[in-house]
């Protein structure tokens, strides 16, 4: 799961804040950006974030509607099993 990490769960709370630049998203979290690249792309294949290019910067942006009904559908599972 796209939220089994640590590092992804961080890097989604630093993108709740504002929109960041990859390299400003790896330091925030403490990972060397090819680190932060790797999580991303796992992030963004389960619909967790947008990633907009400006010029040679990528910028990073949660994309909290679909984070919101994942939890809700996580939180129901665990109450009915």
């Amino acid at each position: 799961s796209a939220l089994a990490s640590g590092k992804r769960v961080a890097i989604l709370l630093a993108v709740s804040r504002q929109p960041m630049t990859v390299g400003a998203l790896a330091m925030a979290v403490g990972v060397a950006q090819s680190t932060a690249s790797f999580h991303l792309a796992q992030l963004l294949r389960a619909g967790l974030v947008n990633v907009r290019e400006e010029g040679p910067e990528h910028f990073v942006s949660g994309k909290f509607g679909e984070l919101r009904i994942r939890l809700k559908h996580m939180t129901s599972k665990r109450v009915h099993s």
